[in-house]
């Protein structure tokens, strides 16, 4: 059983096994969740993943606690053989490599997004991309990872996710999640389009996705929507956006996991999300 962590929901907790003694750690951390995977992805070995939902509104120290209940759990007191923190944090930018100057990209970031004088500025450079990958992480939350894996590999998901799921196709991908889902286009190979959204209700989904087919020329009658995490055909989101686009499915898992009985209670595609970023690390 686990414990009542307050003001976090805990959605999934998926146990397959109790030892891990080669597993890798990934983690997904950002403004509204944060999801585990223990698993050995180059020997296909799944041992368990967690993933909790803030609550709605809540405040950077109120999540601060929550993250430290969290990882107080005995389940993180092991020797892991890597740790793999991949940020979501909304707040980044991505500048070709013949025009990034790190003096400036700070200042840049902030003219995007606002000035933010919490955290220090992250610069990555992304090879698939050529470019640079300029994003903030909030102190208190970096600091509290650092101090629990001092030893992890932080990266953004933002220079990752164009690498999900056979690279060489065109793709039109949305992950969902309670209040908030990522946007990303990729076409002829090159990253077209990257984003997250918050939404309250399945009209403001589907307004910002018909946004962004207009603004990149797309026919959302003829796109295939590939989609993940928190979306089912009986949902009220699925049922707003078939009203536009009528090629909808749900990223599978691969092969060699999909046919785990770990997911005969819950849709693989609630967790393709979580396993195809890790595998691009």
């Amino acid at each position: 059983m686990l414990p009542e962590i307050q003001q976090v929901q805990t959605s999934f907790h998926i146990q397959r096994h109790e030892d891990h003694p080669t597993g890798d750690l990934y983690i997904l951390a950002g403004r509204h969740s944060v999801s585990f995977l223990c698993a050995n992805l180059a020997s296909t070995a799944f041992y368990w993943l967690r993933i909790y939902h803030y609550v709605k509104d809540n405040t950077q120290q109120t999540i601060q606690n929550q993250l430290q209940e969290i990882l107080a759990e005995p389940c993180f007191d092991k020797d892991f053989s890597t740790v793999n923190i991949i940020w979501t944090f909304e707040n980044h930018l991505l500048v070709p490599s013949s025009l990034y100057q790190s003096n400036t990209s700070a200042d840049m970031l902030d003219l995007l997004y606002g000035e933010s004088s919490d955290g220090n500025t992250q610069h990555e450079f992304v090879q698939a991309l050529q470019a640079y990958l300029v994003y903030k992480v909030p102190a208190v939350i970096k600091n509290i990872f650092l101090a629990q894996f001092p030893l992890c590999h932080p990266v953004h998901e933002a220079g990752l996710i164009p690498s999900i799921y056979n690279t060489s196709t065109d793709l039109f991908y949305a992950h969902f999640a309670p209040g908030n889902f990522c946007l990303m286009v990729r076409k002829n190979g090159q990253l077209n389009f990257f984003r997250h959204f918050d939404y309250a209700t399945p009209e403001d989904a589907a307004y910002h996705i018909l946004s962004t087919c207009k603004a990149l020329q797309l026919e959302p009658a003829t796109i295939e929507l590939q989609a993940s995490g928190m979306i089912n055909e009986d949902s009220a989101l699925y049922l707003e956006l078939y009203k536009y686009i009528k090629g909808i499915s749900f990223l599978s898992l691969p092969a060699e996991w999909s046919d785990l009985n770990v997911w005969q209670e819950n849709p693989p595609h609630y967790f393709s999300h979580l396993f195809a970023i890790a595998a691009c690390v």
